[in-house]
């Protein structure tokens, strides 16, 4: 995240949205086959607001991202995503380049773990780089992302994940998440001028794939009160409840 360099991004969310596209059934869209192992996906979406660990990316305005991701069958992947943003500063896209691996343990039970570098044009002092790993088993999903590195010369920050995916009928999925970060240093202030580091996020989303396109919509919340978002990145909006929809697309 990159409101006045004080919340951290994590790409985390994009993973477990990516598992639950990954098990939506033979409606899900294939790799593109590029020969020798290797395979291409190619990702757009649209959003309403882009929300990140709860909190928005764009002030509440709707998002246009892609992603293109290059897998090969040994489980290596490299891939390039990017967004429009806005946290009141110069920067209003957002971009990353990761490199990873997803390692298979058993038919239920994996490992997807990446390494990636956060630029914002115009806005070098918000760059950073992240380390990423979602366990996935048997409708689970447990994430950790650390941020570190930050131009800006923030205290590396961290957030933990833990998310369970229903399998509905009619290619339907319900992800129910809840996260917990720590920013590493007091960045919100409450009324009463207490300071705290960390806060909690929460989300239920609904996605239905149709047509080979997935339609979803989450209710998104955080524990961060109008004066703690406020002081922190100066808007009192930006972590309150919401619903967010979306329509994605893999090539």
């Amino acid at each position: 995240m990159n409101f006045s360099n004080v919340f951290s991004k994590a790409k985390q969310n994009i993973l477990l949205f990516s598992v639950v596209c990954g098990s939506l059934g033979n409606g899900a869209a294939q790799a593109i086959e590029l020969g020798n192992g290797f395979g291409l996906d190619v990702t757009v979406t649209a959003l309403s607001d882009y929300r990140d660990t709860g909190i928005s990316q764009t002030k509440g305005d709707p998002a246009l991202q892609a992603e293109v991701v290059l897998q090969h069958q040994s489980g290596l992947y490299v891939g390039v995503f990017s967004s429009n943003v806005d946290a009141g500063t110069k920067a209003r896209r957002e971009d990353m380049y990761y490199v990873g691996a997803t390692i298979p343990f058993t038919e239920e039970i994996s490992l997807d773990t990446y390494v990636g570098r956060y630029e914002y044009p115009k806005e070098a002092n918000s760059d950073f780089n992240e380390f990423s790993a979602v366990l996935s088993g048997y409708g689970f999903q447990l994430g950790y992302t650390y941020d570190f590195d930050l131009r800006s010369r923030l205290p590396n920050n961290l957030n933990w994940s833990l998310g369970y995916n229903f399998e509905l009928p009619y290619e339907s999925n319900l992800l129910v998440r809840y996260g917990y970060s720590d920013l590493k240093y007091d960045a919100f202030w409450s009324k009463s001028e207490e300071p705290r580091s960390t806060y909690h996020d929460w989300e239920v989303k609904l996605s239905k794939n149709l047509f080979g396109v997935n339609f979803f919509a989450s209710y998104i919340d955080t524990d961060l009160s109008k004066t703690e978002c406020y002081s922190a990145s100066g808007y009192e909006d930006v972590c309150s409840a919401t619903v967010v929809f979306g329509v994605s697309k893999t090539f």
